[in-house]
């Protein structure tokens, strides 16, 4: 299935626009239709959030929660997706949530612009099909110096294909330590 004539909304309004402290909170909505091969019509998909960024000095909390539904003519309550000579097959409806806090230390070093030590947390459940729940934790620490950005991720998760389990579920915690480096121009 093909995604297709897509439409996203947006909105969101700062409750508290202070320079050392900023709340913004939004709402997000999306919907499309689904294409088969031969591009006709095979149902439609729509999600939605209500979401929250709070910045107070270095501190920076974000919480999401949602739901998606891919409504396919067939009523299936799995759908395959893939990506990267990969494919899996998920939940054709699901809630999300999730909860990140970060701290960034600007200037702790010379020579170090900033570092920013952060906790991402999410949650996929209520999925359709009878499937387990998917959680991943990622704790790590980003290092900034002009424009070299690196990443120390420990990444904990279950029933999660990005760092080798499965999003149908196997029910393993699996265990991945990420380094990234970036240069941005």
């Amino acid at each position: 299935l093909a995604e297709n004539n897509t439409v996203v909304w947006r909105f969101a309004g700062d409750l508290n626009p202070d320079e050392d402290a900023r709340s913004e909170l939004g709402f997000s909505i999306l919907h499309g239709q689904l294409n088969n091969d031969q591009e006709q019509d095979s149902g439609d998909y729509q999600a939605y959030a209500v979401h929250m960024d709070n910045q107070y000095g270095p501190w920076n909390l974000q919480l999401t929660t949602g739901h998606y539904k891919y409504k396919v003519e067939n009523g299936s309550e799995r759908i395959a997706v893939g990506a990267y000579s990969f494919f899996d097959s998920i939940a054709s409806e699901a809630d999300i949530h999730s909860i990140n806090l970060a701290y960034t230390w600007d200037k702790p070093f010379d020579g170090l612009d900033s570092l920013t030590f952060y906790s991402d947390n999410s949650l996929i459940n209520e999925k359709s099909g009878g499937l387990p729940d998917t959680q991943m934790h990622v704790f790590g620490v980003a290092l900034s110096k002009g424009k070299l950005y690196t990443y120390f991720d420990f990444i904990i998760a279950k029933n999660q294909p990005f760092i080798g389990g499965s999003i149908a579920g196997d029910d393993d915690m699996t265990q991945r330590l990420n380094i990234n480096f970036g240069f941005y121009f």
